[in-house]
């Protein structure tokens, strides 16, 4: 198991790699996929958080 920690920093340099792509990219294609890296940094984040704390709420909220 990964630290708390280290998930949400992962988390959080994910999301900003998506919101880069969001902001500067203007083809529709890799604005959507930045949009995606996002979503799924805020997923990891949930189920980090999840399992730090022994609970599956995180794997819940994704699903």
């Amino acid at each position: 198991m990964i630290p708390l920690q280290h998930g949400l920093i992962l988390a959080a340099v994910l999301f900003v790699l998506g919101l880069t792509s969001l902001v500067i990219r203007r083809n529709l294609l890799f604005m959507l996929i930045g949009l995606e890296i996002m979503i799924n940094a805020a997923a990891l984040a949930l189920v980090v958080a999840g399992s730090y704390w022994g609970q599956a709420d995180g794997q819940v909220m994704y699903i």
